[in-house]
């Protein structure tokens, strides 16, 4: 059972000048951001939108 207080903060979005601008595909920083935000929304959205859900 998961604890909406437990929940960690969302990855946070990188800043433009992060990104090197070198074509780095799947290794660009915001390529990165975008799994782990990904993976986050998986895992704690539903219990974010309901906190309920983590009675269950």
């Amino acid at each position: 059972m998961t604890h909406p207080n437990d929940i960690p903060p969302p990855p946070e979005p990188p800043e433009d000048y992060e990104c090197c601008d070198n074509g780095c595909d799947d290794l660009c920083v915001f390529e990165i951001y975008k799994m782990q935000k990904a993976d986050y929304d998986a895992k704690y959205a539903h219990l974010i939108n309901d906190p309920s859900a983590s009675d269950e």
